[in-house]
């Protein structure tokens, strides 16, 4: 077996993990177009139109959450990983107010 044909190294993916690719070549169209942009920076983010969705965390889609936990640090303050058991306690747990 290989390093390659691991679980480790094959991470579960979402559909949205797919595009990734694409996203990255967004990040260099708009570094491209930023380089040209004559302006300040907050303006030229207003130009690029991006959109954040925030939803409450629920079951239905907990592969992303996973995912997106297992890969990033980012929005995880805590810098606590969790497993999928433990999300899935998380987000049932009516005291805790979960977001991704």
């Amino acid at each position: 077996m290989t390093l390659t044909e691991l679980a480790a190294f094959n991470p579960q993916t979402s559909s949205e993990s797919a595009l990734r690719r694409s996203f990255y070549v967004a990040q260099q169209k708009r570094s491209t177009v930023r380089c040209g942009f004559d302006g300040e920076y907050g303006e030229f983010i207003k130009t690029c139109n991006i959109q954040l969705q925030i939803r409450c965390a629920q079951l239905t889609f907990i592969d992303r959450i996973h995912e997106l936990v297992q890969r990033t640090n980012q929005m995880n303050f805590s810098a606590t990983r969790y497993d999928r058991e433990m999300l899935i306690q998380l987000i049932q747990d009516q005291s805790v107010a979960t977001f991704f």
